[in-house]
């Protein structure tokens, strides 16, 4: 599989068929998503109801793409849209559908979100733990795999917990606590020439995995 998948690729997925509801894209969409994305079909949703905010909006998203395993989180999400419906009641703007778009990606906290039409295509980017920011439109029109959207997701988790402020307190105190064990071991290995620098590099350690097992006891209360 390439190291990209671009918007001609989605477009693909409808070339060549005609179309007279919305949800004749989402299925067959949903039905090809698999093989273009080398996922499995379980990973590929549709339908799914997302916490709404706005009720001016829908909560049903067309189609989502999860992450394989247990706990699942959303990479991707699709909006399909009937091209001659947004001609007819939206005067050829996709504005409104690319909003209905933008809601669920955030809804959901997808890194990735698809606007899919029969005649259009557009692909935006969403920052993973920021729902301030607007999200960006790709001008290049491709997302990466599915292996780097997972990548890119697990580095945006890493971030988000790191930059939040009671964990960054736990880390700091996390670091002084290291250094200063590691200190006091240096000052008693000399002290005591029969104890090897292994051994207090174990107790360094089990005193270490201690510590952070009981910080992040009290984050999760």
């Amino acid at each position: 599989m390439g190291k990209f998948i671009y918007s001609k690729d989605f477009s693909k997925l409808l070339e060549n068929r005609t179309f007279e509801k919305e949800e004749e894209i989402r299925d067959l969409v949903a039905a090809k998503l698999p093989e273009l994305l080398k996922v499995k079909k379980e990973q590929v949703e549709m339908e799914h109801l997302t916490t709404s905010f706005d009720f001016t909006l829908s909560n049903r998203a067309d189609v989502m793409v999860k992450t394989d395993g247990e706990f699942n989180k959303v990479i991707l999400v699709i909006e399909c849209k009937l091209d001659k419906s947004i001609e007819i009641f939206k005067g050829e703007s996709y504005e409104d559908a690319a909003k209905q778009l933008h809601k669920y990606c955030q809804d959901v906290r997808a890194p990735y979100g698809v606007l899919l039409s029969d005649k259009f295509c557009g692909i935006w980017h969403y920052k993973y733990f920021d729902y301030d920011r607007e999200p960006e439109r790709i001008e290049e029109n491709r997302i990466p795999d599915v292996n780097k959207i997972v990548e890119e997701m697990a580095l945006a988790s890493l971030m988000d917990v790191v930059a939040h402020p009671k964990t960054s307190k736990y880390m700091y105190l996390l670091v002084l606590f290291a250094y200063a064990l590691g200190y006091v071991a240096s000052l008693v290995s000399v002290y005591l020439k029969k104890i090897t620098n292994p051994l207090f590099a174990l107790l360094l350690l089990v005193a270490t995995i201690a510590l952070v097992v009981y910080l992040v006891k009290d984050i999760q209360k």
